[in-house]
């Protein structure tokens, strides 16, 4: 019977495509965070274009009106070769990249109003696209559109927004999942002991700093032993500053971070610094542009943490070098934690 082999069919598609993982559907993945500074995780979904209007309404029930961030990430195929001109309408800020290009640099508050930047691309190539967002207080709104090289002109154009929202059919997701997170690293147990529980039964011999340390690879500017955090209750934390470590490609706060960054509050509230040094780094693993992006953001994660406990924003100073000063050797995965750090120093002149 037709009518019946039909519902079969449709049955079989729509539970093979129900299966797809989210790596395999078209259109960007979207992870969004509870607050502006991506600190807290809620929900991740697959977007298959960025046109969202929640001025009346949170994006997701897990997120409030006000106070989320979002991040989309995923390749963007160009069709033709040329000059292509994006445009995001947003409120409030956004920073766009294009393969390792910064296109789009505004992140600050804003009522609703359109960005734009320009970028070469070659058709048939896929290029990495990132799209950082945030919303601080009331509704959002965010629309990522193109201008394609060979798109005619439109007559009266300037009555509607510019470019055309980009088609699904030109995006998907990362290629692949992203690799699970390590462990967070617990205060009071020193890094060293982490390494060597995570080394095999028999260990090899270990080579030499000297085997390892190549002319491409830099000398570690520090090679003092593994600091031991734990809760302040004596001077400040000056000679000794606070360490604080982050997954790979990551600057999302764990919750050992968390406790140490508590524990040093209470003495600061009760013995309150002069300044305050927030500096991020990175490991030398992937490209080195967004490296020096990723140890920017895990400084700026930290200050607005501290921040939001009551911590003045003129007290803070931050900075970020990149993979440019590594505590250990990028060879050794086991050690490798040491060098995704923020450096917090506390400063009493």
């Amino acid at each position: 019977m037709p009518f019946n082999r039909l519902c079969l069919l449709t049955a079989s598609l729509s539970g093979v495509l129900l299966s797809f993982p989210l790596w395999a559907q078209q259109g960007l993945t979207g992870e969004y965070y509870r607050g502006t500074d991506f600190a807290q995780k809620v929900h991740v979904r697959i977007d298959p274009t960025l046109d969202f209007d929640w001025s009346t309404r949170p994006p997701l029930p897990d997120l409030d009106w006000s106070y989320y961030s979002i991040r989309w990430t995923g390749g963007l195929r160009a069709p033709v070769s040329g000059q292509y001109t994006f445009y995001c309408g947003v409120d409030d800020g956004i920073r766009l990249w294009v393969g390792k290009h910064l296109v789009i640099d505004e992140w600050h508050l804003t009522p609703y109003r359109h960005y734009e930047g320009q970028i070469h691309l070659v058709a048939g190539r896929t290029y990495p696209i990132r799209i950082d967002y945030f919303n601080d207080i009331h509704g959002g709104r965010i629309d990522l559109r193109w201008e394609r090289p060979d798109q005619p002109d439109r007559w009266f154009g300037w009555l509607s927004d510019p470019g055309e929202t980009i088609p699904t059919v030109y995006l998907h997701p990362p290629s692949r999942p992203n690799r699970p997170r390590q462990p967070a690293v617990t205060p009071d147990i020193p890094l060293v002991l982490l390494a060597k529980k995570a080394l095999p039964v028999k260990p090899k011999r270990e080579p030499t700093a000297q085997t390892w340390i190549t002319r491409s690879q830099p000398r570690p500017v520090d090679d003092a032993p593994p600091l031991i955090i734990r809760p302040v209750t004596g001077p400040p934390p000056v000679v000794a500053p606070l360490s604080l470590l982050f997954a790979p490609g990551s600057y999302e706060l764990t919750p050992a971070s968390r406790q140490q960054l508590d524990s040093v509050l209470v003495y600061w509230k009760k013995n309150p610094p002069g300044r305050i040094e927030v500096v991020g780094h990175a490991d030398r693993l992937g490209d080195r542009g967004l490296n020096k992006t990723l140890s920017e953001y895990r400084a700026r994660v930290v200050m607005a943490y501290l921040t939001r406990q009551g911590i003045a924003p003129t007290q803070l100073r931050g900075r970020w070098h990149g993979d440019e000063q590594p505590l250990t050797l990028d060879a050794m995965p086991t050690r490798r934690a040491r060098n995704r750090r923020t450096l917090i120093l506390s400063h009493y002149d």
